[in-house]
């Protein structure tokens, strides 16, 4: 089997993957945010509590077969599942095509299958539970230093510990300044500790990758915090759930960071 073959099969397997975490992460985004457990009781319909069978759990298949309606009631299931089987799905096929399948990938999917959940509960309750940050921050510094020690790159691990806690730290002084001048919270601890999660994953692949998520999530926050607070005429009072554009600004920079890099250094 040549190169390529062996690169577009790992692809599909990735892509597959992706698409069985994506309906693992469904779970995570619904049951996380009340305190319920994940693996009890099963999956059941929202509407008329009936068990999920099997053969309609299929990630994004099952959804169109049913017409996104429960087999049992007949009542809407929301688009939101498919949505996000697909999008992880397509991201984890991303990611292998863009890395290979190594310790690299495994660091940026692991990320990735954090931030994803997060982005979805934060737009919704404004809020990153600690369960998810803690679980992402521990898995990616573990992952972090068994690559280092499978590799021999040690000085990866410390560019992965070094760029989070400089992120951390600098979104921790900015909350603390921000609360120190108007009295009032501008960044909550929640998006203080993913930038623990974002700064390892993406410090392990290379500071530059934690620069430009960086400047791309103040760039996606900035330009809907302008659209959204001149849309009501709220000015500074809008909440702004900033935990979904360090997210998205994280997911772009595993991609982008290599083209952004090269154009801006040849700017210069």
């Amino acid at each position: 089997m040549s190169d390529a073959t062996l690169g577009v099969f790992a692809v599909v397997v990735a892509t597959l993957l992706g698409l069985v975490v994506g309906s693992f992460l469904n779970v995570v985004v619904a049951r996380v945010p009340e305190r319920r457990s994940l693996v009890t009781p099963p999956s059941a319909c929202p509407a008329c509590g009936t068990p999920i069978k099997p053969y309609d759990n299929v990630p994004v298949l099952s959804w169109i077969v049913l017409r996104g309606r429960c087999r049992a009631c007949g009542e809407p299931i929301s688009a939101q599942y498919p949505l996000v089987e697909a999008i992880t799905g397509v991201l984890f096929g991303l990611v292998v095509w863009r890395f290979g399948p190594g310790w690299d990938a495994a660091i940026a999917l692991t990320l990735t299958s954090v931030l994803i959940p997060l982005a979805i509960i934060d737009q919704r309750i404004f809020k990153l539970p600690n369960p998810i940050t803690y679980f992402g921050a521990g898995a990616l510094l573990v992952l972090c230093v068994v690559a280092a020690a499978a590799t021999g790159e040690w000085h990866r691990l410390v560019d992965a510990v070094v760029s989070a806690a400089v992120l951390t730290g600098f979104f921790y002084v900015f909350s603390a300044v921000f609360r120190l001048v108007r009295n009032k919270a501008g960044l909550g601890m929640g998006d203080v500790k993913l930038c623990v999660s974002i700064g390892l994953g993406l410090g392990w692949l290379g500071p530059r990758y934690v620069l430009v998520a960086f400047y791309l999530s103040l760039f996606l926050g900035l330009v809907f915090g302008v659209v959204i607070t001149r849309a009501q005429r709220s000015g500074l009072q809008t909440k702004i759930p900033f935990g979904v554009f360090l997210a998205g600004g994280s997911i772009l920079a595993i991609f982008l960071t290599p083209v952004l890099s090269d154009w801006y250094f040849r700017s210069l």
